[in-house]
């Protein structure tokens, strides 16, 4: 079983090498911040596999916070979770995240804004740019075109 490690704030890696130095089996996962640099998937947070409980060394390792802990006893991480973690790991040693696909919309379909300053109007989807729809709205009696957030927006 694997138990979560809290570090201190930028030192998984100190914390992750200082563990591994002393024999302790770590997972750190990382993904992409860009395209070329990496940073922790989860900030703060590794996970160490003590073999024989060595808490004391674990707690006084440079890098480490704390371990977390749960009614006073170390929290275990299921197996199933770490494996489910490292079969999203590519050929570079970094973990996948899946991007949420796009949602596509046709000229002049029905869109209808959901929060914001325009929320509750319905309109027609003009154009998209980036995270950003142009639609065009009726309000107060005139058509005016605004762009709103895509994740603000439902389509009809």
């Amino acid at each position: 079983m694997a138990f979560i490690i809290f570090t201190k704030p930028r030192e998984e890696q100190r914390a992750r090498e200082n563990l591994e130095r002393q024999g302790f089996e770590v997972f750190l996962p990382l993904c992409r911040e860009g395209k070329l640099s990496t940073k922790p998937l989860f900030p703060r947070y590794l996970f160490v596999y003590p073999g024989i409980l060595h808490w004391g060394k674990i707690k006084n390792t440079f890098g480490v916070c704390y371990i977390i802990k749960n009614d006073n006893t170390p929290s275990e991480i299921p197996e199933e979770v770490i494996t489910e973690i490292k079969s999203r790991i590519g050929a570079d040693g970094i973990i996948r995240l899946e991007a949420k696909p796009e949602r596509t919309f046709k000229k002049n379909q029905k869109i209808r804004i959901m929060t914001g300053k325009y929320a509750d109007l319905d309109g027609l989807f003009v154009a998209r740019e980036k995270d950003r729809i142009t639609a065009l709205i009726s309000m107060m009696g005139r058509q005016m075109y605004v762009k709103v957030k895509e994740k603000n927006v439902a389509q009809n």
